[in-house]
């Protein structure tokens, strides 16, 4: 195995991709929801005010998602990623996970 460096990409097209990403994956969810006979577009307020909804859904949507953020970027091995900004990352998801509202 050879480890070759990357060219440099623009964050522009990481934003780009990424944007695309997500709009094939709700396409794509959209066909299977429609194919299942459920509205679609009720189906996905349904989704989002269950992920977002309120003070408790965030924490919970949080709470599910930052570990699959963390090993998708460990598996990444994106050796950018210096500890101060990976430090900084943490600690402002810590402080949205376990600093809530009163």
């Amino acid at each position: 195995m050879r480890l070759e460096a990357r060219p440099h990409a623009r964050w522009q097209d990481g934003l780009r991709l990424g944007a695309a990403a997500a709009a094939a994956v709700l396409a794509i969810a959209a066909v299977l929801v429609a194919a299942a006979g459920a509205p679609v577009m009720q189906t996905f307020g349904l989704m989002a005010q269950g992920a977002f909804g309120s003070v408790f859904a965030i924490s919970e949507t949080l709470t599910r998602a930052i570990p699959l953020m963390l090993t998708s970027l460990a598996a990444t091995g994106d050796v950018t990623l210096d500890m101060s900004q990976l430090n900084c990352q943490l600690f402002a998801t810590l402080i949205v996970v376990v600093v809530k509202p009163p």
